[in-house]
């Protein structure tokens, strides 16, 4: 602890799990009148009295998304190309395969990898619609984007799961001109939902009703094989990084993810599994299932 002019400030080791650093960053806004700043792995952010250890969790999410923002391309999309490698095929192929103008809807959009891969690498033309907590990843979105390139484009700052209001749907659809032909969420469906369990059934079936018939949904995963791999890949990615991998629970393999999209009444669902990295050793999977209908 340290105290400033202001506010107090309070560092937390990069060690701590996330759900015993929410608790004790809650129990410690119970103990101070005003708002306390508060430093961990690298990410600075303010909570105010009295905050439950849900806010401490989201505010600090979406600080550390925003501080990632910018080197995404690096941390992310480079150093787990394999998963991202196949991500953009897939993309690319299941676009084509749907008239122009072409609507997507990208869920933890990040910095616009959905984006680049449909419309700015394979050339195509239609709607974009991306949802991302991270204020700093929607800017750095915005900024690459030419107004010359005849594609509508909308974002929300915000978790995805706010999709679930009929108000913000609607406001997308009013937006995207129409149902979505594709919707994407990759690397991202396990971030959304990780602290929102209860919301996976009402959250996958929202977006069931959202796609056009015909219209196809599209994950990229990660995933471990075992409690051994997991352990493995901690090992490797802690030399690089202060951000705390998933748990193996916390993932969604893919017999799990099928039966997800099964339940809630997609079809046609299939998959490809790759090694997600050359340096780190995590799995990874694409996955894509359709809506019925043409």
């Amino acid at each position: 602890q340290c105290q400033s002019a202001e506010v107090k400030v309070y560092h937390f080791p990069s060690y701590k799990g996330l759900s015993d650093f929410a608790l004790e960053v809650s129990r410690l806004s119970q103990t101070e009148p005003g708002p306390i700043s508060i430093q961990f792995r690298d990410v600075d952010f303010i909570v105010t009295a009295q905050t439950p250890p849900e806010e401490v969790l989201s505010s600090f999410k979406r600080r550390e998304f925003d501080a990632h923002a910018e080197a995404y391309q690096r941390n992310f999309v480079e150093r787990f190309s394999g998963l991202y490698n196949l991500a953009r095929e897939v993309l690319v192929d299941i676009a084509r395969t749907y008239p122009e103008p072409l609507r997507v809807l990208d869920l933890g959009c990040g910095i616009g990898f959905t984006f680049d891969s449909i419309f700015t690498e394979a050339h195509l033309r239609g709607s974009y619609f991306g949802i991302d907590p991270s204020a700093k990843s929607i800017e750095v979105l915005g900024a690459k984007i030419k107004a010359d390139l005849g594609i509508q484009v909308a974002t929300r700052v915000a978790s995805a799961t706010e999709i679930i209001n009929p108000t913000v749907s609607r406001g997308v659809l009013d937006e995207l001109g129409g149902r979505p032909h594709i919707i994407v969420l990759n690397a991202s469906f396990q971030h959304i939902v990780k602290s929102e369990a209860a919301k996976i059934g009402p959250f996958l079936r929202r977006l069931h009703h959202l796609l056009a018939p015909g219209g196809t949904i599209m994950f990229g995963n990660y995933f471990h094989h075992s409690e051994q791999d997991y352990k493995a890949f901690c090992e490797a990615y802690e030399r690089v990084s202060h951000h705390e991998p998933s748990k193996p629970t916390e993932l969604f393999p893919p017999a799990l993810m099928k039966n997800l999209l099964e339940w809630v009444g997609f079809k046609s669902v299939t998959f490809c599994e790759v090694w997600a990295s050359e340096e780190f050793p995590i799995r990874a999977y694409v996955m894509t299932a359709r809506k019925k209908g043409k």
